[in-house]
């Protein structure tokens, strides 16, 4: 299986906060493929160039050799949209981030 994380997920892993660590850390040992997309991992670095959070910059370095940064190809475009058409299709409305998160 795998996990697409968004930035709240990847910000509470910094924190510590146990019920997502041991989570991920559980989806990690039976196998599950864990990936940051590109829209997250721009989400995430972008706050650390607006605040000084060393240690914070160094938990996400560590949580990045664990999972795989997604990668935005054509198919991944492609997929977007067409979540986005059956979205609206249906009446909804979700951010063009989340997305593009949901779509690698």
């Amino acid at each position: 299986m795998k996990y697409a994380l968004d930035t709240n997920s990847i910000s509470y892993w910094i924190q510590g906060n146990a019920n997502i660590v041991e989570r991920l850390n559980q989806a990690l040992r039976q196998g599950n493929e864990i990936i940051i997309p590109p829209a997250t991992y721009y989400e995430i670095w972008r706050g650390f160039k607006l605040k000084s959070v060393p240690k914070k910059e160094y938990a996400f370095r560590l949580i990045c050799k664990s999972c795989r940064i997604g990668e935005m190809n054509i198919s991944v475009w492609e997929e977007a949209a067409d979540i986005y058409a059956y979205t609206r299709k249906a009446g909804w409305t979700i951010d063009d981030t989340d997305i593009l998160i949901c779509s690698v």
